[in-house]
């Protein structure tokens, strides 16, 4: 995320003693080296990824940092703005006008969206929140490609299986019309990574991650657990043969090979 260009935002969150609080998390909408900057840091992203899509996020925009400051303040008044979510727009324009630039088309959070912010017509909604069949209903109404992850966010874990949980979600299924529908053009497995890192992202994403790459490609009508539960067992065997450490999708089974574990304990010379 945006976080990771902490510099431009240097000294912005002030304290009501009127000096900086230290936090230096937020981006400063009014400054116009926060666009140079972005400019150059998203040609180089151009370069470095060939993706047609990149994904500027925008979700759960804190505006209390804007807020704490006497410039942005005045900065705000003086444009005669009652919300920030004007400023929140001011800036998302400016950024979505630097990655258009750049070469790529751009996918935000449905938090711009939601915000009332003003967007691009090619501008693509990723929907993550609860209630998204509502959510999909107002973005494709208002004419944008969606895609969907709401219901796909592989960091929560439970007991048993949970891979038949995520392939009976159905995208498609909010109040639209055929118009609508066909804005839907996809969707994504998530992870929020508090409990995730290079040990268990892999057995913790695959095969669970397959279920949602089927409903994503299938039709409507092809929803039978009972068949789909072949498959994925077959898919997970297919990943151990290639080495790769996916976990068991329904109980313990069996793959012809089965996965070697190997460790060398660090005491072991």
């Amino acid at each position: 995320y945006e976080i990771s260009a902490c510099l431009v935002g240097s000294e912005m969150c002030i304290r009501d003693s009127g000096k900086p609080n230290g936090q230096k998390y937020a981006f400063n909408p009014i400054n116009n080296y926060t666009y140079d900057f972005m400019t150059k840091f998203w040609a180089e992203v151009a370069q470095v990824f060939p993706d047609a899509y990149v994904h500027v996020g925008g979700d759960e925009v804190d505006f209390s940092c804007w807020q704490s400051n006497p410039e942005i303040q005045a900065f705000v008044a003086k444009n005669g703005w009652k919300s920030y979510s004007l400023l929140e727009q001011y800036y998302e324009r400016k950024l979505l006008d630097i990655v258009a630039a750049a070469g790529k088309s751009y996918i935000i959070w449905e938090d711009v969206f939601d915000n009332g912010v003003v967007i691009q017509p090619n501008t693509v909604v990723d929907v993550w929140r609860s209630g998204w069949q509502k959510t999909l209903g107002k973005s494709t109404a208002a004419g944008y490609k969606s895609i969907l992850s709401a219901p796909w966010y592989l960091n929560y874990i439970g007991y048993g299986e949970d891979w038949n949980f995520y392939y009976a979600i159905e995208p498609l299924s909010f109040n639209g019309t055929d118009a609508q529908n066909k804005l839907v053009v996809g969707g994504e497995c998530t992870f929020w990574a508090e409990f995730i890192d290079a040990t268990n992202l892999i057995p913790r994403a695959w095969p669970r991650a397959s279920a949602v790459a089927e409903r994503l490609w299938s039709p409507r009508y092809v929803t039978n657990i009972a068949d789909a539960t072949e498959r994925i067992h077959a898919h997970r065997c297919r990943f151990l043969t290639r080495n790769i450490p996916a976990e068991p999708p329904s109980g313990p089974s069996f793959c012809e090979p089965e996965w070697k574990y190997t460790y060398s304990p660090p005491w072991v010379q």
